[in-house]
């Protein structure tokens, strides 16, 4: 009789260390599941942010550049002469680069990718620049450094 109580105590402990054990799968599983799912979205979510950053750089520098093209006092759309001599257009020029170029500093995602990329150095060199064709070909070798920089920086196929 001790036999059969020990017998059927052996198989309720056996029954409930399985449940446990099923238990604990069922909760290590989920707890995967949901850091597998956390990182996921994390990852997209850096991916968003950092794709927005480039598009904020990007309409930035182009806002910039057309800024910089009517005000320059060397090449300006307004008249060249009136541009050399006129404080409004200078101060406006320089105001444009200044701020082009505290988005460019200010990236924090993309700031890597903005660095090895030298987007900052060519905008300084756009910046200074009073040839209107140097001025362009600066401004196209900054537009095909974000595109390298997104497309390496976010797996892009060309």
């Amino acid at each position: 009789m001790i036999y059969e109580t020990s017998n059927s105590l052996s198989a309720q402990y056996q029954g409930a260390a399985i449940a446990l054990v099923g238990a604990a799968v069922g909760f290590a599983g989920n707890a995967l599941l949901q850091l597998m799912s956390y990182r996921h979205q994390n990852k997209q979510w850096i991916r968003e942010q950092k794709l927005a950053e480039y598009r904020e750089l990007q309409n930035a520098i182009s806002k910039g550049v057309q800024l910089m093209e009517r005000c320059s006092p060397y090449f300006g759309y307004a008249n060249s002469a009136k541009a050399e001599s006129d404080p409004h257009l200078r101060e406006t020029y320089s105001m444009a680069a200044g701020e082009v170029r505290t988005i460019i500093e200010n990236r924090v995602l993309i700031a890597d990718q903005v660095r090895n990329e030298n987007i900052l150095d060519l905008w300084k060199l756009l910046a200074a620049e009073k040839g209107y064709s140097q001025f362009q070909d600066y401004w196209r070798r900054i537009r095909a450094a974000l595109e390298k920089a997104v497309r390496a920086d976010l797996d892009l196929v060309p």
